[in-house]
């Protein structure tokens, strides 16, 4: 758990660069881009061209050893997701998808903090499992699940969790109270559906 908080603080930026598809260079016009006209850093790179969305994939992948993951057409836990805050899930491009005892498993399309880390595994109530997936992908999972309401009760905006000044549980009681490896790209999960199942446990059971 050490090893896997440690790689979870490094910068997107760092991970690329590591992996040998973005230099020093890239890194320091992405950043002077994202801070003239804002957006994710992953986002600014893709759009700029410096690499690929793939690229990306492949450095979470192989750096956090987690699976990759398809989620355009998994059966989503609505309830799980609400626990998570609006806008802490769009600003780090994250999403709950399915829980097992307290097993938690959530796709993530950049590194995340220690912070909130501990903080979603005390929101969502167990240990997370990691999973890599397409920012496009989460995207749209995010904006087809919360509600105008679930975003309006999500107070704080996108910029202040980027920032790093809120917390997951500043809202907890907002985001709940409405419905109370290294490996190839390709898909490595199952997502078939079965009775009220979500067809996800394979990956918290480690399948």
């Amino acid at each position: 758990m050490a090893q896997l908080k440690k790689l979870i603080n490094k910068r997107l930026g760092e991970m690329l660069e590591d992996a040998g598809f973005l230099s020093s260079e890239d890194i320091a016009s992405a950043l002077k881009i994202q801070k003239d006209f804002g957006g994710k850093f992953g986002e600014v790179v893709v759009r700029e061209g410096y690499c690929t969305e793939e690229n990306i994939i492949r450095a979470l992948v192989n750096q956090l050893n987690a699976p990759f993951l398809d989620v355009s057409c998994c059966k989503l836990n609505e309830e799980l997701i609400r626990k998570v805050p609006y806008g802490l899930a769009v600003a780090s491009g994250l999403l709950p998808l399915d829980q097992m005892n307290d097993m938690v498993l959530i796709a993530i399309t950049s590194p995340i903090s220690s912070d909130v880390y501990n903080e979603l595994e005390t929101v969502l109530g167990g240990s997370l499992h990691l999973c890599v997936a397409d920012m496009n992908q989460i995207n749209a999972r995010i904006e087809e699940i919360y509600t105008p309401e679930d975003k309006k009760q999500s107070a704080k905006s996108e910029a202040d969790y980027k920032k790093g000044g809120v917390s997951a549980n500043d809202h907890l009681s907002d985001a709940t109270d409405e419905t109370e490896p290294k490996a190839d790209t390709e898909k490595e999960a199952s997502t078939e559906e079965d009775d009220g199942m979500t067809g996800l446990g394979n990956l918290l059971l480690g399948e």
